[in-house]
């Protein structure tokens, strides 16, 4: 218990890039790059192989964040909590769209294809520094606890109910 939960790159991208694609809406730069971020995405395998021997744990972000946490979270018997204030976001995205929706995208959008990852404490500042050198952003989030699932906490401290934590592979 107690690792900080971490993820690389900016988060809600491609979700947001999707919807634009869906409403025909691309006409200027921020939308090109938010499209370029669905059509294609950063590889992270140097990030990935610079958190071995510091990262408990690692998933991509394909299906949304809550949702490949959560999937992290089940498969290691812990939950997590999740500060929005600190969800990294694209100037792109918070141009287009207003900060509720950006913090949903960010939260349960898909396909960013960024790295979600569990770092003890004593690891945290090398692993900062390790993937600065590499030019790849990363951003502590949260934190592992005790329980399971993943609790959002907003900027004023209170509990949220994401409307949707993801993409189900199985849900109806």
């Amino acid at each position: 218990m107690g690792d900080a939960v971490l993820v690389t790159g900016t988060l809600g991208d491609a979700a947001a890039g999707l919807q634009l694609v869906q409403k025909g809406s691309h006409a200027d730069a921020r939308s090109t790059f938010l499209i370029e971020r669905l059509n294609r995405p950063t590889p992270r395998v140097a990030a990935g192989l610079a958190l071995r021997g510091h990262a408990n744990a690692c998933i991509d972000i394909s299906d949304g964040l809550l949702a490949d946490l959560g999937h992290l979270c089940a498969a290691s018997n812990v939950g997590a909590e999740i500060e929005t204030s600190l969800l990294p976001r694209s100037s792109a995205l918070l141009d287009l769209f207003n900060q509720d929706v950006a913090r949903d995208f960010a939260l349960s959008g898909g396909d960013d294809y960024e790295l979600c990852f569990t770092v003890p404490a004593q690891h945290l500042a090398a692993v900062q520094a390790d993937l600065a050198r590499l030019g790849c952003g990363v951003t502590k989030i949260g934190r592992i606890v005790e329980g399971g699932g993943v609790s959002v906490r907003d900027p004023e401290g209170r509990w949220l109910e994401p409307a949707r934590n993801g993409w189900d592979h199985f849900g109806a």
